[in-house]
């Protein structure tokens, strides 16, 4: 119990465990058990460089438990960079971090950060990409461009069946029934090819995707006798 507060010392995952917990209750007695990220009840320290071996107070951020979840959480989700990648590239120009850090516009400690663990801000990224003079893609690790090429496949297919939706609907100028035909429309979509979404239908019946939706009939136009049985039913 530190100031009466229980203090769960994970820290036997540590390497120098010792340095650990010292600096751990040296970094949350400073901040007076206040999460730095909520304003909330402190108990635990988050490493700002993500390395489990760097326990200086300055790499320590006080936190409570619900923020450092979603700090590691955020993390995770996150895409991870080649830095074998930045590296040739930085070489490629000459430049050292602290170059690369001071045309960028940031700092050289978030160069680091991200040299050592692979993570770091999209827009960031972008920044870097623009010194080195690659597109941002260039320097994914090759799981993420696989990832990456697999979204774009996807939003290419959302948007032409999207596309077809849009241009069927064009003429309801109410929101309200609008956005509730597209509904109908995606709902019958999904029945029709089997899938939960209708990104999720298959590329090869795309066209056939399409040709539904031009023969779907709007409720309250002249051919409402061929609309689908939920929108009579509505």
């Amino acid at each position: 119990m530190i100031g009466g507060i229980s203090v769960h010392d994970k820290v036997f995952e540590y390497e120098n465990h010792y340095a650990m917990k010292k600096n751990r209750i040296k970094v949350l007695e400073n901040s007076r058990f206040t999460c730095q990220y909520c304003g909330g009840t402190a108990t635990e320290v988050h490493h700002k460089d993500g390395s489990k071996n760097n326990h200086a107070p300055d790499n320590l951020i006080p936190v409570c438990h619900k923020c450092h979840m979603q700090i590691h959480a955020d993390e995770n989700s996150a895409p991870r960079w080649d830095t074998e990648m930045i590296l040739v590239a930085m070489m490629q120009h000459g430049l050292n971090k602290g170059e690369l850090a001071a045309r960028a516009g940031i700092t050289r400690q978030t160069i680091t950060r991200l040299l050592k663990t692979g993570l770091t801000k999209n827009s960031t990224m972008k920044r870097i990409a623009n010194i080195l003079g690659y597109p941002i893609e260039a320097f994914l690790l090759p799981k993420e461009a696989f990832k990456l090429s697999q979204l774009e496949k996807r939003a290419a297919t959302i948007n032409d069946i999207k596309l077809a939706i849009e241009c069927k609907l064009e003429a309801v100028q109410d929101p309200v029934l609008h956005r509730r035909y597209h509904i109908w429309i995606a709902n019958d979509i999904k029945r029709r090819f089997g899938v939960r979404s209708y990104f999720d239908v298959p590329k090869e019946r795309i066209d056939e995707a399409i040709e539904f939706i031009k023969q779907w009939a709007i409720p309250g136009t002249n051919n409402q006798e061929a609309a689908t049985t939920e929108a009579v039913n509505q």
